[in-house]
């Protein structure tokens, strides 16, 4: 192929996509149209180079290194049935608003020290100099950049493989994913992009993944509309144009009328733009270490199924909270309030397993409207109401934690609803749920006894004032130290005549307990009762010439 003709095209008719405002022109055409072009649109500021070679209608075979780079003077296709390689190295210019269309196949193998680029042909470039890289065929793009379009479509289920590229400065979302499409994108970048750094239109084909990318000034991330559930994990999110750290986004722009799962992705999703709803028939499934942020709105589900585990719950909590996920909006350091965000809600379906979670600043934490619902290894912190079961919603509640609530649990009309156990097989004898550090910890609204045996209250007995309506709930559980500080602060003060000890607050803790024994290993006693700061000062024992040994005890 000589400098300066088209590059790779179907002479004639033959294979010509018509839809396509695009002339094959003689080489000697193509160069005196080009020149006229550029005489007419010199204010656009676009760069001829005599050692450019033009591309313009179907393509297919190879671009090679040694004819680029490439100027795009039209419209360009890859034709269905046909297939594109494009060398290491290689640069393709757009002169004007025109696509890169691939309707065959894509193989764009660039190298680190040898990307591809697609980039705009302007001396001065600017987002939105040329149209898109639209993929619709199988493609594979490896060490390849696209610069200063519209972004890269992927639609018409295409299978795709991009790997290590980066996608910058485009005028709307740096990636598409249309519904259907399927795939991997891993190792690349997403950066400066007027919109989401990527974007779906669900539903995605099963199984397609983004994994190990990174983001950096777009408007989101990363969008799921409804019904897109990508497989993606390991994902760096640096400031992006709306707010701070910005996470995944969760689209509430209609119905979520199919069930799928949320993985790790390694930053936050985010409920941002209005209440997310699930159809009645769809269930949410969430992996261990999902982080859900909601700016203050609701979440609205049928089934919800959480696999946390210990080391590594699923977190709903506020888009304040910076405590997981980081700085979400960007406000710098802070934490949650009660009733920031609604809740989540449970109705139409029963059946929902909600293991190893945890749920924060909401006003009611869980609510359960007339479906069974099974709590387990749960904390409920810092809400209006931990979780409240209506509707004769029933379920069973085992091994969680409702702390720091207004009310922990409160119940209205219920049907088979456990709450504790007549028997607790624990042998630490800590309850089968544990209350602490709420204004009321179990209100049973109904005429109807709640078995809530075996439970930890925060004391023993409990507080009376803090269990209102018909519970079973004696015989309480014996009290409870879930962690021990042994890393103190310790000094005589009041002339030595006493002794001030100081430790770190926990995230957390709702209250603390100083022991103290008369050696190591010797028997432990509360000498402080309940605390709520860090510090407590035992009076008179800073004269004593015996030796005594400290710890605090967490709840």
């Amino acid at each position: 192929m000589r400098r300066n003709e088209v590059a790779a095209y179907s002479r004639g008719n033959e294979g010509r996509d018509r839809s396509l405002p695009c002339m094959i022109l003689s080489a000697a055409r193509v160069r005196t149209s080009y020149i006229r072009v550029i005489v007419a649109l010199s204010a656009l500021l676009f760069a001829s180079s005599a050692n450019a070679t033009n591309l313009c209608g179907n393509v297919s075979g190879t671009l090679p290194l040694s004819d680029s780079p490439y100027s795009v003077i039209c419209d360009v296709t890859v034709p269905t049935g046909q297939t594109l390689a494009i060398e290491p190295g290689v640069i393709i210019r757009f002169t004007g608003k025109y696509y890169f269309l691939v309707y065959g196949s894509l193989t764009a193998q660039g190298t680190a020290t040898a990307p591809i680029t697609f980039t705009s042909a302007a001396a001065v470039p600017a987002r939105g100099d040329w149209n898109s890289l639209g993929l619709c065929g199988p493609s594979t793009l490896a060490f390849t950049r696209v610069e200063y379009g519209q972004g890269l479509v992927v639609s018409c289920g295409a299978d795709v493989l991009i790997t290590d590229s980066t996608v910058a400065f485009s005028q709307y979302d740096g990636a598409f994913l249309d519904m259907g499409v399927t795939g991997t994108i891993s190792r690349c970048a997403f950066e400066d992009n007027v919109g989401d750094g990527i974007t779906t239109m669900g539903p995605i084909g099963t199984g397609f993944s983004v994994s190990d990318c990174s983001f950096d000034r777009n408007y989101e991330s990363v969008m799921l509309n409804p019904d897109a559930f990508l497989t993606l994990s390991n994902l760096t999110v640096h400031p992006n144009q709306t707010t701070g750290n910005g996470g995944v986004g969760l689209s509430s722009a209609g119905w979520w009328g199919t069930s799928g799962t949320l993985t790790d992705a390694g930053v936050p999703y985010v409920i941002r733009d209005g209440p997310l709803v699930f159809n009645p028939l769809a269930t949410l499934t969430l992996e261990a270490g999902v982080v859900v942020k909601s700016d203050g709105w609701s979440l609205d589900l049928c089934g919800l199924a959480t696999n946390g585990t210990v080391d590594r719950p699923v977190v709903f909590t506020s888009y304040k909270d910076d405590s997981v996920g980081g700085d979400t909006n960007g406000d710098g350091p802070s934490v949650g309030t009660a009733c920031d965000w609604p809740g989540i809600t449970l109705q139409d379906c029963s059946g929902s397993q909600v293991t190893n979670a945890s749920i924060r600043y909401a006003c009611t934490g869980l609510t359960a409207t007339g479906v069974s619902v099974t709590l387990d290894g749960t904390q409920i912190e810092a809400c209006t109401i931990g979780a409240y079961f209506n509707n004769f919603a029933g379920g069973t509640i085992r091994r969680s934690t409702f702390i720091g609530n207004g009310t922990g649990v409160m119940v209205g009309d219920f049907l088979d609803l456990n709450l504790g156990s007549l028997n607790d097989a624990d042998p630490n004898n800590d309850g089968e749920n544990q209350f602490l550090c709420n204004t009321v910890h179990l209100e049973n609204q109904s005429s109807q006894t709640l078995l809530a045996e075996n439970n930890w209250w925060g004391q023993d007995p409990p507080d009376a004032a803090k269990i209102l309506g018909p519970i079973d709930y004696t015989p309480p559980a014996a009290g409870l130290y879930q962690d021990v500080l042994t890393t103190l602060k310790v000094a005589r003060t009041n002339g030595e005549a006493d002794i001030l000890l100081q430790w770190d607050h926990q995230p957390g803790a709702c209250q603390y307990t100083v022991l103290r024994a008369a050696s190591p290993t010797g028997a432990f006693q509360d000498v402080s009762g309940p605390l709520t700061g860090a510090t407590f000062t035992d009076l008179g024992t800073g004269s004593i010439q015996d030796s005594y040994f400290y710890k605090v005890a967490i709840q």
